[in-house]
């Protein structure tokens, strides 16, 4: 596979592949290395992407494949309506919007999962608080 480097390269790429995808493609995200610009030469790209709609593994595989196939990289494809809210949170927060269909849809996507993030906080706060009162997970 032809490893291109350029991060500008790389957006274009994604955004031209988000354009023309056989599935509906509300926003993609950048994040992790490759978009801090703190690269190595094995380093993948991760890239967060709201569908319309869940996609099943197959297809999120397929899709992946196609986009790395498209960049030249390893492309790790996280689909953000699968995940878990933390890695969500995480996404859109630190990561970089590199396109967007719907402004309208993206906004009720991030509104949801932070409150659903928020919501899972609050279920493991008794937890938390209770592990670091007694200095250990185990008893």
């Amino acid at each position: 596979m032809k490893n291109t480097s350029s991060v500008g390269t790389i957006k274009q790429l994604i955004v031209h592949w988000a354009k023309t995808s056989p599935l509906p493609v509300i926003a993609v995200y950048g994040f992790g290395s490759f978009f801090k610009r703190q690269t190595h030469v094995q380093s993948d790209i991760d890239v967060g992407v709201l569908f319309s709609k869940p996609l099943s593994n197959v297809k999120r595989f397929e899709l992946q494949e196609q986009l790395a196939k498209k960049c030249g990289r390893n492309i790790d494809l996280v689909d953000l309506r699968k995940t878990t809210p933390v890695m969500a949170v995480q996404i859109i927060s630190e990561g970089t919007i590199l396109y967007c269909s719907d402004e309208t849809d993206k906004n009720t996507f991030e509104t949801f999962i932070y409150s659903a993030y928020a919501r899972f906080n609050e279920e493991r706060k008794d937890i938390i608080n209770d592990i670091l009162k007694r200095g250990s997970i185990h008893g």
